[in-house]
């Protein structure tokens, strides 16, 4: 009997344990974005607009950021985005 009440409590520790590491990131989370974006069927396009906070864990001034946009990245599967190393494992 006291080896299923300690089965229990150390089975209960671990789940609690588990589910307050699940909700924590892995790193400082220094960058967040909001999109508010709207397609139009008729004409086949997007209206929207973003708004982008990020914070520059430097001592250094930030001159410029630099975005990497991927444009018609899932139109098929021969695109850049869909062709670079990480998603081709996947096919």
């Amino acid at each position: 009997m006291n080896r299923i009440k300690i089965g229990l409590l150390v089975g209960t520790f671990l789940l609690f344990t588990a589910a307050l590491a699940v909700g924590k990131p892995l790193s400082n989370r220094i960058a967040n974005y909001t999109m508010d974006v709207r397609l139009d069927v008729n004409t086949h396009m997007l209206y929207g607009k973003e708004v982008i906070r990020w914070i520059n864990t430097t001592p250094h001034p930030a001159p410029d950021l630099r975005f990497h946009l991927y444009y018609n990245a899932w139109q098929h599967d021969r695109t850049s985005w869909l062709s670079s190393t990480r998603y081709a494992a996947r096919g």
